[in-house]
Order: structure tokens, then sequence, then C-alpha cells
């Protein structure tokens, strides 16, 4: 089965394809970024997906209605030669046609009886949840969150995680082809450490190429996670819509910054080295962080935004 790895090939294909059909001299350069997005942050995925083009999309805003139409049109044309060629693809419907300012996404952080709740589900899962060909979920999925949850790590990162990564002698996870395409290495906490043990005692795999891997041995993926938020909201009746996995990966940040101001700590001299830990390339994504505390924590933190200019003045300083 093809993946995404091979996009920028079929991203050539279709362009040789539109120059044989009379569309010689027009670039697509909207459609190869796209492509380009799609290899370096779902290579392993064998479809292209709502989720990731909502994703792009986010990354990559456009500040009036003609480069976004331009943009959607370009995508919808790539995204209907990969159906084409036997793949699957989501194609823009109506509801892209028309640009809209970009609205900030303010995900929802779960409290701690939300927290016990969506780990008692995970806990719970039986085999009558679940496919036969997925009964190792219930396995997998527990510590798989509770990774993302304890070490704030994305979900692509825990998705593409290979068994040789995870040092379980000493804690160290290394996590390659991040999102800003730096590798780095984080530590997990001592329970954490503990949970993989267990994990890895009670998971039987003849694989075992991926430290998170189904039956056949192929890594779960972006799906599978979003059907597994799905399932919980079903069950339980939790229908908030700001919900997903990544929340995880903040939830992991903000608890941080609660526990450094309820301690007093200095938050100014900690968010570089939380930056460093989440494997952020601009201490402004860490310092988004602060905005969703609760407001009389924002003002307890007393973050110098101007100290920070003063220190890291591009801001993209790799701390």
């Amino acid at each position: 089965m093809k993946t995404n790895k091979m996009i920028l090939d079929d991203f050539e294909l279709f362009i040789k394809f539109r120059i044989g059909t009379g569309y010689a001299g027009y670039a697509m350069n909207y459609a190869k970024r796209y492509a380009q997005f799609l290899y370096s942050n779902y290579g392993n995925e064998e479809e292209v997906t709502e989720e990731m083009l909502q994703e792009y999309l986010k990354l990559h805003p456009h500040n009036n209605h003609n480069t976004y139409a331009n943009a959607i049109a370009e995508i919808r044309t790539f995204s209907k030669y990969i159906n084409q060629t036997g793949r699957k693809a989501y194609i823009p419907d109506k509801d892209y046609t028309y640009w809209k300012k970009r609205t900030e996404f303010i995900p929802y952080l779960l409290n701690d009886k939300e927290l016990k709740m969506f780990f008692d589900h995970l806990d719970s899962y039986s085999d009558k949840d679940l496919y036969e060909r997925r009964a190792n979920r219930k396995v997998v999925f527990p510590i798989l969150y509770r990774m993302m949850y304890c070490c704030g790590m994305r979900p692509q990162e825990v998705l593409n995680l290979k068994t040789i990564d995870v040092d379980l002698a000493f804690g160290d996870i290394y996590i390659r082809k991040t999102k800003s395409y730096r590798d780095r290495h984080i530590i997990m906490s001592s329970d954490m450490l503990d949970l993989c043990h267990r994990y890895m005692n009670l998971h039987v795999s003849l694989y075992h190429d991926y430290f998170f891997d189904k039956p056949d041995g192929k890594r779960y993926t972006s799906d599978d996670l979003y059907y597994c938020i799905k399932h919980f909201k079903k069950k339980t009746g939790f229908n908030t819509p700001n919900f997903r996995s990544y929340c995880f990966r903040h939830m992991f940040a903000t608890e941080n910054l609660i526990k450094w101001i309820n301690n007093s700590e200095d938050i100014t001299m900690l968010l570089p080295y939380l930056s460093v830990y989440m494997g952020h390339t601009d201490i402004r994504h860490t310092l988004y962080y602060i905005h969703l505390l609760p407001e009389h924590l924002r003002k307890a933190a007393k973050i110098d935004c101007d100290l920070f200019e003063s220190i890291y003045p591009k801001w993209g300083y790799d701390i």
C-alpha cells in the first residue's frame, strides 16, 4: 500500500499530466506546498484526510479571499488526481470555497475529574468494545495517551515512535523528525517508565518495529486516535467539540506552568527549558500556553514579554 511518502512523486506525475493536457507553465505552487506538508507530517499515512487539510490551513493561513480561493482550487484539483490513481484523498467541498478569517482554536483542557473519566474509559476497554483485529487497543491506548499527557508529545511523535528509540533502562525517548524537522531526547518520569515496562510485558507482537503497533505490525494512525476520542465521547456523553488528542500536549504544558506558579518559581527562567523539552523552535509557541491559564494565574505568572524580546530578539533562536 502506498503511503504519503510517495506524495511528492504523485505531485510530479500530476504536473506532467496537466502539462500533457494543455496546462503548461502553471506551477501549482499551492498544491506543491500542500504535498510537501503531507510528506513531512503524515508520510506514513495511507490516505489524506480532512483533518490533515484543516491542519495545513491552520499552519498556512491566507490573508484574502483570492489567495485562499486559488489555494483551495489547486488542492481540490490535486486531491481529485490522487483519487483517480486509486488512493484516498479528501476533496475540499463547497464549505471551503469562501475564505474566512482565521479564528484561534482554543483547546479544551480536562479538569481532574474529566481526566480520570477519560483514563477510566481507556482502562475499561474490553474485546466487546472493539473489533477483533483491534483487540490490542485495550493494551496500547491507555499507555499511548498517558505518554502524550505525561511527556507532552505531539500525537504524530507518539505514533511514529520506534521501539529502538525508547530506552527502558534510563527512561530516555528519542524523537525523530519532529514537526520542526529536529530530533530531540526527552526523559520520562519514573511512573511513566514503570508503565512502559508493564506495557512491554503485556503487549505481545511479532514485529515491534513501532513502540505502539497493531497486531499486524503497522503503526496506529491519526484516524485511530480520532476514533478513540469519538468512542469516548459517545460512551460517556462528553460532547465538548474542542477536545481532541492534541489537547493532552496542551495539558502537559499548562499543568507544568501552574505547578511552577503555585510554587512561586520564576517562569521567565523556566520557560526556555519547557520550550526545548516540547520541541519548540520559537519561544512564542511556548508563551502561547500562558494564555490558556486562568486569568488569576496569568497575572500571577508576571511574564515580562519585553524581557524575552531582549534576550531572544529574533524570536526564532534555537534554545
